[in-house]
């Protein structure tokens, strides 16, 4: 009786961890449609929990709550922690302008493809929230380890670089549905993300001389 006890046990625990799982991923998918729907703003505990389909004491217990839910919900949607970006800085074969520039059309494109990604950077930019200070030490690590992956063999401040041109991409990129031009660049075709992308090919190569 003991073995089967034994034997059972993780199988039991196996199976308990695969139903937390779905349903912290029900909870998740309910949190991106309310903020398709209605933004952050609209974000509330009892809403989700009918939303999702359970109880708030589930949400609670399995987030700690709405701070958490956004956070979990940030790093779901987080470009630099999904691998990546490191692959692409890393691979050394590549020269380095290459691979920055690379790295920086990625971004832009993942913020164009993905309404959810804007709209959680439109959040960052104008929330004030404890979630946020999580989301943005965890973006300082991955920030760190795309910066060592480049190397210390080139001038100037790469981290200033790259900051002011990512900077200005999800700038662009936020503002694009509301003014969909900028200096006569236009914003939605893919003619003006094309004149976009050959200027970013440009700005690596001025960088890394």
């Amino acid at each position: 009786m003991g073995t089967e006890n034994e034997k059972g046990r993780p199988a039991n625990e196996r199976a308990k961890q695969a139903r937390r799982l779905s349903t912290e991923k029900k909870i998740l998918d309910a949190v991106e449609g309310l903020v398709a729907e209605s933004g952050f703003d609209g974000l509330g505990i009892n809403t989700l929990a009918a939303a999702a389909g359970c109880s708030k004491e589930l949400i609670y217990r399995y987030f700690g709550g709405l701070e958490g839910i956004i956070v979990a919900f940030m790093q779901r949607k987080d470009f630099w922690s999904s691998g990546m970006p490191l692959k692409i800085l890393k691979d050394s074969s590549i020269p380095i302008n290459v691979r920055v520039a690379s790295y920086l059309k990625a971004y832009a494109r993942s913020l164009r493809a993905d309404p959810m990604f804007r709209e959680a950077r439109r959040w960052e930019i104008s929330a004030r929230s404890a979630a946020l200070r999580k989301v943005a030490v965890d973006r300082e690590i991955a920030s760190a380890e795309l910066l060592a992956a480049l190397g210390s063999e080139h001038e100037g401040d790469i981290a200033a670089y790259l900051a002011i041109v990512q900077a200005g991409l999800t700038y662009l990129l936020l503002r694009a549905p509301v003014l969909p031009t900028f200096y006569g660049v236009t914003l939605t075709t893919e003619e003006g993300w094309s004149r976009i992308e050959a200027a970013i090919d440009d700005i690596g190569k001025a960088i890394f001389r």
